[in-house]
């Protein structure tokens, strides 16, 4: 008798997706749906409210109705968030009580990003790096992750290093936060629904970023630490760098992204972006001897 699989993404870009013995049998996102650009599920007494996430139904049933089956043929349903994972209790609160027990918690939502690359890449060995503005946050800790390596082998998967922060820093301390900071001050920014939540357009800064360049008074943000995988990063310094130019460049005028210091801050934070990545993956490979690379999250 096949096994049934439901994974749910309870994030921006809500999803669902069946794995039927083994073998992804069908995967949509709800905006394809709903037509709601990013489609997070904010409940409009709720802007912004995590822990209060609609599930994708629409994308669910969509789901459920491709495979022939119902809720009662699912062996489990797995559901994720980044930051702290409130997807599970979302859907255990949806779903018959009979069912509860078959929800299941992801240990890190970087894990997740990890496996979605590195199981249909076909590689056997593969280094696997994943890096966004938030993955898991841990309760006790208070801790988010920000990039994290892997070693695939056979199918499993090893964590070589994990790089997390400290919750409260993680607007401006994650490699994803960063560049997000500089997306929205560039005006990249989509309205979600009819409240005051947006999601940045990453994607669009770094079609800005070719267009700017290096400054020589500029100060680095993203450091790599020779022979290690940390980076070194000072939230404040960046915090005060693009305060001061604001103060100094910013007329207000016209759109934020053709202003000549926001296209260079697009450049500078894509050029060590970019840096910090390669430096990373350089360590690892250097230590393993690993040439094969998967890449997941936003950042990637």
């Amino acid at each position: 008798m096949p096994q049934y699989f439901l994974g749910l993404n309870l994030s921006h870009g809500r999803s669902a997706a069946i794995v039927k013995d083994g073998e992804i049998a069908v995967a949509i996102e709800q905006e394809r749906l709903d037509r709601q650009k990013h489609s997070t599920g904010f409940m409009l007494q709720s802007p912004g409210a995590a822990s209060l996430m609609q599930p994708p139904h629409a994308a669910i049933r969509y789901c459920l109705d491709a495979c022939g089956i119902t809720f009662d043929d699912l062996t489990t349903i797995t559901a994720n968030m980044p930051g702290y994972d409130f997807a599970p209790d979302i859907m255990r609160n949806i779903i018959p009580a009979e069912m509860a027990d078959r929800v299941t918690t992801l240990p890190s939502h970087h894990l997740a990003h990890a496996y979605s690359a590195y199981w249909p890449s076909g590689f056997d060995q593969a280094l696997v790096l994943v890096a966004d503005a938030s993955g898991s946050t841990t309760s006790a800790e208070h801790q988010t992750e920000s990039y994290t390596l892997y070693v695939g082998d056979s199918c499993e998967l090893t964590t070589l290093h994990s790089e997390a922060v400290a919750s409260h820093m993680a607007g401006l301390s994650t490699l994803g936060f960063i560049y997000e900071y500089i997306t929205r001050k560039a005006g990249f920014t989509s309205r979600l629904g009819n409240n005051n939540a947006s999601h940045a357009e990453a994607g669009k800064l770094m079609g800005l970023a070719p267009f700017g360049g290096a400054q020589v008074n500029f100060h680095p943000w993203i450091k790599p630490v020779e022979g290690s995988y940390s980076l070194s990063i000072s939230p404040y310094d960046i915090f005060l760098e693009v305060a001061a130019l604001e103060k100094t460049y910013d007329d207000g005028e016209g759109k934020p992204y053709l202003r000549p210091y926001l296209v260079d801050l697009a450049y500078k934070v894509q050029d060590e972006l970019e840096k910090a990545l390669k430096h990373i993956v350089q360590v690892a490979m250097a230590q393993t001897g690993l040439k094969k690379l998967c890449i997941a999250g936003g950042s990637g």
